[in-house]
């Protein structure tokens, strides 16, 4: 079982080998591209977002986005906003709602992608939802990727100017890097959450004189929670497929003396979609994606009117 902390040393990170993309990198820099480019990553089930802005260095000033990367795992486009700005089949590709798009804090990335020009994101999921609903706190992601792989993914060209003339071989990989690494994210921590994993909680030591910091930082307490529903009676199993287009199954485990038990589907605001009734016992429920939209869901057990268990499942239509 993965072990992982809700707060990751900054000074760790420095510590842990670097890791890059492996794959194939294409930038691109007409509208002729982006339409290639675009018409093979809408085949794609999955696919990491990122985008790059120049630092701007001025009180009041903001830049728009000069670079959207988009990664399949194995080959990273980089379109350059700042060339061709947001073409109408980047939008078509933003706005497509079967596609599972992942990326990190972003709904930021799409708030400034619409100062460019206008458009309605489809289902779009960010890792750092999935991190919070897991109890990490630190979300950044350079210490997630090294919480969750133990790797390190440098931040060096961040502040580097993204509407050069050409992007450096060192920018291009940066880029790319991010985009990979939030696909990777994404389907580790689902393997997580379907499998168990265990997360340590740290209290940290407050910094400064000695006689300002509290009694319980000076301990360094250290408290360890196993989140698995292995020795649940109650529980639920990851859907299968996931994610899904059309249709999939929910199996559940409930003893034998229960009495009133459901199997619930929320939106991510709560509101409930779905309530299906269950009998005790080892089952399964179908579950129809025509019944709902494209995007990530909730899923519960409820027993006597209380959460036993809950995941995650995205339907990508």
């Amino acid at each position: 079982m993965k072990k992982i902390v809700d707060k990751y040393d900054k000074k760790l990170v420095a510590e842990l080998p670097r890791v890059f993309f492996p794959g194939h990198i294409t930038v691109v820099v007409s509208e002729d591209d982006a339409e290639r480019a675009v018409g093979f990553l809408l085949k794609q089930p999955l696919l990491g977002f990122d985008t790059e802005t120049r630092p701007s260095f001025i009180k009041g000033r903001l830049n728009k986005v000069a670079l959207l990367q988009v990664c399949n795992g194995e080959l990273c486009f980089l379109f350059r906003l700042n060339r061709i700005d947001l073409p109408k089949c980047l939008i078509k590709l933003l706005e497509d709602k079967k596609i599972t798009k992942v990326g990190l804090s972003w709904h930021d990335d799409l708030r400034a992608l619409n100062l460019r020009k206008p458009f309605r994101a489809g289902s779009f999921i960010d890792l750092q939802d999935i991190a919070g609903q897991m109890g990490i706190v630190d979300q950044s992601l350079q210490k997630l990727y090294a919480n969750i792989f133990g790797e390190k993914i440098s931040k060096g060209q961040r502040l580097s100017n993204w509407e050069a003339d050409n992007l450096s071989e060192a920018q291009k990989l940066y880029a790319a890097t991010d985009a990979w690494a939030c696909i990777r994210l994404y389907k580790e921590m689902m393997r997580m959450q379907e499998e168990g994993f265990e997360l340590e909680e740290k209290i940290e030591i407050l910094e400064g004189k000695p006689e300002t910091r509290s009694a319980q930082a000076k301990q360094a307490i250290t408290a360890t929670r196993i989140e698995t529903a292995i020795a649940q009676q109650n529980r639920l199993f990851q859907n299968d497929p996931n994610p899904f287009k059309e249709h999939t199954e929910i199996r559940y485990q409930l003893a034998d003396d229960t009495r009133d038990a459901s199997v619930c589907i929320f939106d991510l605001q709560g509101k409930m979609l779905k309530k299906v009734p269950v009998l005790q016992g080892s089952n399964s429920v179908a579950i129809d994606g025509g019944e709902l939209g494209a995007g990530m869901f909730l899923y519960s057990l409820i027993v006597n009117g209380q959460e036993a268990d809950t995941k995650r499942m995205i339907l990508s239509k």
